[in-house]
């Protein structure tokens, strides 16, 4: 049995051992229903030799035999050596946090059994920027996220963009002056993409100052994320301005003769 292979034993000991101690903490809430069950994390639990210590489990670099790929049957993740990867994986915002932060959070997880890290973030522009001005204070947050959780042997996914409010003001999309949602636009809107390509450029395309490697390069990246939580078969498509709606009707229109000779 290989140290891959011992993963799912340990996460299941630990997953038991959570859920004992929260139905302790139910059944402690029943009998004082005015007080919760504090949970204190000891300062010295990042020593070596803590009785929860997984450290081991995970690569001494993350990334450290290449790239994550798919399985040749596509259905699972492999190393970049071919062997099986399994992903204890949790979303984290202390990329917003101090380095030092970010330093003690990646030990924490590393000895909690995480080895990947999801970066829900935002890079586009802020308080009204143009379209192509980047949020170069969170790309340079994300970058020393990703140096710190490597160290860790913790892997990354990265979601640089969600649709939600955005000040759109200076961005010259059409039907949408002001602070708004952006709704689906990211699937045709040529305005919109052109801003979207300047803002993932500058995160993945500079070298890292803190690895000496683009993100792009960089094997600990495992999971680049396009977008969250926004489709042309969502529920978020009922956001699409209406203006927008036959902007994408046109170009259906004229994909569709392209293709049958008439509609």
């Amino acid at each position: 049995m290989n140290k891959q292979d011992l993963r799912p034993i340990h996460m299941a000991q630990l997953a038991a051992l959570m859920t004992t101690v929260s139905l302790l903490s139910v059944g402690c809430g029943a009998q004082q229903p005015n007080k919760t069950w504090p949970f204190v994390y000891p300062d010295n639990a990042l020593r070596s030799g803590s009785p929860i210590d997984l450290r081991s489990l995970n690569e001494k670099i993350a990334g450290e035999k290449g790239f994550v790929k798919l399985s040749a049957d596509g259905n699972s993740f492999v190393l970049g050596d071919g062997s099986a990867a399994r992903f204890w994986a949790v979303g984290s915002d202390v990329y917003e946090k101090s380095p030092e932060e970010m330093a003690q959070h990646a030990k924490f997880l590393a000895k909690m059994g995480v080895n990947m890290v999801r970066l829900h973030t935002q890079i586009a522009p802020i308080n009204g920027g143009e379209l192509n001005a980047a949020n170069s204070k969170v790309i340079d947050n994300i970058w020393r996220m990703v140096a710190a959780c490597k160290k860790e042997g913790i892997y990354l996914t990265i979601s640089p963009y969600w649709a939600n409010e955005k000040d759109a003001s200076k961005w010259g999309i059409e039907g949408y002056p002001g602070k708004t949602d952006l709704w689906g636009l990211l699937f045709f809107d040529e305005k919109l993409q052109s801003g979207y390509k300047a803002w993932v450029k500058a995160l993945y395309a500079p070298q890292n100052p803190y690895t000496g490697i683009p993100l792009s390069k960089d094997p600990a990246v495992a999971i680049i994320q396009v977008q969250n939580e926004d489709s042309l078969f969502f529920w978020t498509m009922q956001g699409l301005r209406p203006i927008q709606q036959q902007n994408l009707g046109r170009r259906f229109g004229k994909w569709l003769i392209a293709k049958y000779g008439s509609l």
